[in-house]
């Protein structure tokens, strides 16, 4: 299976770890290569290569009056993404980010996206507006097994 996975851009993920985000995205894309799946990281530029590393680069200038410029930049950074993730082939996309780009744009993508459940609840107006229209998301993924 061709797997996508995207993570944020504040930190590389590779060891020494930041952080547990940057900790688990490397065990999961080693796991899943492991496994025997083509797994392509979308990731800080500073990233392990040995993950088959895709860069996400923030431009170094963006300007807004009302916006600071981190802001903007790692918004065209996961823009630029998603718009071409789709001429990648995957099978599906991991989305790890904790960005609000990918989770609003998921909808126009041709390739099913998953979004850990660790992700913040950035948009609270949106998640009610998409639990009015599918008022049970999870309901597959989450069935318990019986014995």
């Amino acid at each position: 299976m061709r797997i996508g996975v995207l993570t944020h851009i504040k930190f590389p993920v590779r060891a020494p770890f930041a952080g547990g985000l940057e900790a688990f995205t490397h065990a999961v894309v080693q796991g899943l290569a492991q496994r025997g799946h083509e797994v392509t990281l979308f990731a800080h530029e500073d990233s392990d290569p040995a993950l088959n590393l895709v860069p996400m680069q923030a431009p170094d200038r963006c300007r807004h009056p009302s916006l600071s410029s981190n802001y903007v930049a790692e918004h065209h950074a996961y823009f630029k993404v998603m718009a071409t993730l789709d001429d990648h082939g995957f099978d599906v996309i991991f989305n790890n980010s904790l960005h609000y780009v990918p989770v609003t744009m998921a909808s126009v993508l041709r390739t099913p996206m998953l979004t850990g459940a660790a992700h913040p609840a950035v948009l609270r107006d949106d998640h009610r507006a998409c639990r009015a229209r599918w008022p049970r998301p999870f309901r597959h993924y989450f069935r318990r097994q019986r014995p």
